[in-house]
């Protein structure tokens, strides 16, 4: 049972459960196969030109830098992803990542917003803020299906307007 299913009052039930949309594991892989490529090319792929040898320990360089790089990085997304939390319920909204925790009242929630770039836009993901009186804004970082879910909060917190 998850810290925020625990930490619920008797008569308070969750509306909204959202976890990370699956591009994430998408875009650390992209980036660590490319920073393995410009660290093999960096440091073999200069000597490699220079000296006339063939490319092949340069392919197993660069293989080798990604796994390493790899592993490390979806490690640290694999934590993201089971340590955070997205949660409205009819009283609140919650967010846990990791060891922090921010909620927010429905009533002291003045607006919704939604964050998007344009991959978000095609693969329909993206960041919602919640813009709270007098308190910092709340995010629900990576969220799937983004405008269904805006949708379904703002019925739950402003009653279906």
């Amino acid at each position: 049972m998850s810290y925020i299913k625990k930490t619920l009052t008797e008569d308070e039930t969750i509306i909204i459960s959202k976890k990370f949309h699956w591009i994430i594991w998408f875009q650390v892989i992209v980036i660590v196969f490319g920073i393995g490529l410009f660290w093999s090319f960096y440091y073999d792929g200069v000597t490699i030109l220079q000296s006339g040898d063939d490319f092949s320990d340069f392919v197993m360089d660069w293989i080798f830098n990604s796994i390493i790089i790899s592993i490390s990085a979806l490690f640290g997304v694999f934590i993201a992803y089971i340590s955070t939390e997205n949660i409205v319920t009819n009283k609140r909204v919650i967010t846990k990542s990791l060891f922090l925790l921010h909620e927010i009242r429905n009533e002291d929630i003045e607006n919704i917003l939604i964050k998007q770039s344009i991959i978000g836009r095609i693969f329909g993901y993206g960041t919602l803020k919640f813009k709270v009186r007098g308190k910092p804004p709340c995010f629900f970082r990576t969220v799937p299906e983004i405008l269904s879910v805006k949708k379904e909060i703002e019925s739950v917190i402003y009653g279906g307007s």
